[in-house]
């Protein structure tokens, strides 16, 4: 099943890069760094495409997140 169709959620950011873990509790995915990490490392997440299993993955804008059906993208604030 692709994914393409799915519409992104855009996630704003000032600086130049942010954290894959800082991410998720910014976009309200994750109410704390625990539960980042359990999802993380669990293999839920993924980044680009890719299941990304590191929390300090920087993101940066035209990246996006995929997590349980919905993508995230980031963007310059």
């Amino acid at each position: 099943m692709s994914n393409e169709g799915i519409i992104a959620q855009e996630v704003r950011i000032s600086t130049e890069y942010i954290k894959l873990e800082q991410l998720l509790k910014l976009a309200g995915i994750v109410g704390s760094g625990a539960d980042a990490k359990a999802v993380i490392t669990g293999g839920e997440v993924m980044v680009n495409g890719h299941v990304e299993l590191q929390r300090g993955k920087k993101l940066r804008p035209g990246d996006y997140v995929q997590f349980e059906g919905k993508k995230y993208l980031v963007a310059e604030e």
